[in-house]
């Protein structure tokens, strides 16, 4: 397959040229034919049938593909489902407005909002699994402490006052002996 040679760079620059590759196959007269026929499989059952296990094959190569890239591989399966369905579909649309109202100076501006993209999710999932992690870990600690300890006692404490050098006297109902 032709997107088997990409870059596997963890960087940016290694992600954008993954993405050229992309646009260039996109870009491609078939890939421009294939849009047409999936627009003619709107009114066509029998072609959206027949279409469907290709699209299916079109998105897992495509998705295997792109795991070339450690970034993008660090990305829950649902997560590189949606970047490949955002990225295929915006440079697709592109194809499309293309002919008509062409923008080369952005070409590489849409690529790079891609690629940030990209690496916006790649740090909101990082920062969603060490937040479960932590979150799993106080959980596992707070297991292992012997329910005695944990259970809501009243008792008395003196709260002492520096400005005023009075104590007033605190009820507290805590987990714990600290006041």
């Amino acid at each position: 397959m032709l997107l088997d040679n990409t870059p596997a760079d963890t960087g940016r620059e290694g992600a954008l040229a993954q993405m050229r590759v992309v646009r260039d196959v996109i870009r491609m007269p078939r890939y421009m034919v294939f849009l047409e026929v999936m627009l003619a499989g709107r009114t066509e059952p029998e072609l959206v049938a027949a279409l469907h296990p290709l699209i299916v094959r079109q998105n897992e190569d495509l998705c295997a593909a792109a795991r070339n890239n450690p970034v993008f591989a660090r990305l829950s399966d649902e997560s590189q489902q949606v970047m490949k369905d955002i990225a295929q579909h915006t440079l697709a649309l592109e194809i499309l407005w293309r002919p008509t109202l062409p923008e080369p100076d952005l070409d590489e501006v849409k690529l790079e909002a891609l690629i940030d993209l990209l690496f916006l999710v790649v740090a909101a999932e990082r920062r969603e699994r060490d937040a479960n992690q932590s979150v799993n870990t106080l959980t596992s600690a707070l297991r292992r402490i012997p329910e005695a300890t944990v259970q809501p006692s009243v008792h008395s404490c003196r709260i002492h006052d520096v400005h005023t050098e009075r104590s007033t006297p605190w009820v507290c109902s805590t987990g714990s002996r600290v006041c």
